[in-house]
């Protein structure tokens, strides 16, 4: 081992340089440097509700959210194509989306009160051969990639005084590590 590296195993955390200090999962949205080499978006949308033991919600005063990525990995598959089948990969990556909301309660006091709500995800990454989806490779290997999320947009909007509608879209994105 040379001075000054670290040894990496596959457990280990990948950093893409010591000034991000990102590890694989955590929330990074492309640069304009970035080479996004696969992608895909998602849309996690439904509703929220208050915990019965919090009070009304009068108006939402801001978001908070994290993401947590529990599970990156490829599976073995098959497609036909043009009646032939075709072996590949396909890259799937599963996580945890907690949103945060900080709202002022609808009583006299007007306090503000915060609650959060998780929601799962999961998605496919498929690589695009002239503009269509297709599988990876048979010896495609993921450990030549960080994966990325990016929060690409968020929003919500109060329903009544106990529920929130939201819609998140998400963009998970493989980076080469020799990109980094």
């Amino acid at each position: 081992m040379t001075k000054g590296k670290r040894k990496e195993s596959k457990r280990s955390p990948t950093f893409c340089s010591k000034k991000d200090l990102l590890k694989q999962g955590d929330e990074k949205c492309p640069q304009p440097n970035d080479i996004i080499a696969y992608s895909t978006q998602i849309i996690l949308d439904g509703q929220c509700s208050i915990p019965e033991t919090k009070p009304d919600k009068e108006k939402i005063i801001a978001t908070h959210h994290n993401i947590k990525v529990k599970k990156v990995e490829t599976i073995d598959s098959s497609e036909v194509i043009d009646g032939n089948e075709i072996r590949g990969k396909k890259v799937i990556v599963a996580g945890i989306f907690n949103l945060g909301i900080e709202y002022s309660a609808k009583t006299p006091d007007q306090r503000v009160h915060f609650f959060h709500c998780s929601f799962p995800f999961q998605a496919i990454v498929f690589q695009k051969v002239e503009g269509e989806e297709r599988l990876f490779p048979v010896d495609f290997n993921l450990e030549n990639y960080l994966v990325h999320v990016c929060v690409e947009d968020l929003q919500v909007e109060q329903i009544d005084e106990r529920t929130i509608d939201r819609a998140v879209v998400l963009l998970i994105w493989l980076q080469p590590k020799e990109d980094c």
